[in-house]
């Protein structure tokens, strides 16, 4: 090869390393506004956008040009850069479907199929936990009158675990909960534990449960409401499908209304690229014994290109030792925020690891 072939193919392999990497960018692009133009917005009259640029950029993780092009085709926004807010439910829908495997919502969808697609002794197996919780409240520069928290405990006893620690204080760690610095938030809450959590197969007898959980998984898709409408049944049917928190609520509707006990409850999905704050269905089967009921989790994880009937069936009945019970029905928050003498809008943020050298 003469000097010349050598300084030919280098600058072809340049201009194809160019080329490839342009391609891939707008390939990258071209997901995001595929998502957008499929994007069921919050309507103007449920909006909430309290979500900073900063923290849509964090959930998102596309760059800011991406970001700002979606705002430029549309996305939902108010204000003007760099100091635009966004609803939450738009951000969380448009990442689900954007393609990228890089946003947050995308990477708790992996978790679910990962899980989804492990052993049935995964699902049931003994799990400790380490968990901190550090929660926000969202209000202006000072606190009102008589600030005060509450937060529910977690019950794990209530599916054979057990709440080894709950205490106020200690350390929140991971790099996520710098997302919502201090300044954004004039009240913080910080909370840690561990808890053991385990898993049980149980099979649901009702003929009526069973056509009930079959009817959800293949009628209604998945995807987030916004908080004012989340429990409203009317509002879930219409939207033909919602997140975690809408499909227990139209459950425990329909079971109720087909004469059985049931809870629709708020806990926590657990694992170390988890999805934080989770709600399922319990409900008495004809046999007297309580079942889980739990259809979200088979469609989220139904993303996948691999089928996963086991964990479906499992996910009918069977209590999962990814699932953290609290004391909170559906429709209750697990953590809330008063002070002069209302309710004022907080989040949470929830890090787990594995305790005692187990692993998620």
């Amino acid at each position: 090869m003469t000097r010349a072939d050598t300084i030919h193919s280098h600058t072809g392999t340049d201009h194809e390393r160019i080329s490839v990497n342009t391609s891939a960018a707008q390939s990258r692009l071209d997901g995001w506004l595929e998502a957008l133009e499929r994007l069921r917005s919050v309507p103007g009259s449920h909006r909430d956008a309290r979500v900073l640029r900063e923290q849509a950029l964090l959930m998102l993780r596309c760059g800011e040009h991406v970001l700002d092009e979606l705002c430029d085709r549309g996305l939902p926004h108010c204000g003007t850069p760099p100091h635009e807010r966004y609803d939450s439910s738009d951000l969380v829908n448009l990442a689900l479907r954007c393609g990228s495997r890089r946003s947050l919502p995308e990477l708790g969808v992996s978790f679910v199929s990962r899980t989804a697609r492990a052993t049935p002794l995964d699902w049931v197996s003994e799990h400790r936990w380490r968990l901190g919780t550090r929660a926000f409240a969202e209000h202006g520069p000072q606190c009102g009158e008589s600030p005060s928290w509450s937060f529910r405990r977690p019950v794990p006893e209530a599916f054979g675990g057990s709440c080894l620690e709950w205490v106020e204080g200690g350390t929140v760690r991971m790099m996520q909960v710098n997302a919502f610095p201090r300044e954004h938030a004039s009240a913080t809450l910080d909370l840690t534990g561990r808890v053991v959590t385990r898993g049980e197969v149980r099979v649901v007898r009702s003929s009526v449960l069973r056509e009930l959980y079959r009817e959800v998984l293949e009628t209604m898709e998945f995807f987030v409401l916004p908080a004012s409408v989340e429990t409203d049944v009317d509002s879930i049917v219409r939207a033909k499908g919602a997140d975690c928190v809408g499909i227990a609520t139209l459950l425990e509707h329909e079971c109720r209304r087909a004469g059985y006990r049931a809870l629709a409850r708020r806990g926590y999905l657990l694992g170390i690229l988890g999805m934080g704050e989770h709600c399922w269905l319990e409900v008495v089967d004809d046999d007297d014994r309580t079942k889980v009921l739990d259809p979200t989790l088979p469609m989220v994880a139904r993303a996948s290109a691999q089928p996963t009937p086991a964990f479906t069936a499992f996910c009918l009945g069977s209590i999962s030792n990814r699932l953290l019970p609290f004391d909170c029905p559906v429709r209750a928050s697990i953590v809330e925020h008063r002070c002069g003498g209302s309710v004022m809008p907080s989040h949470a943020i929830t890090v787990v690891e594995p305790d005692d050298g187990d692993r998620a």
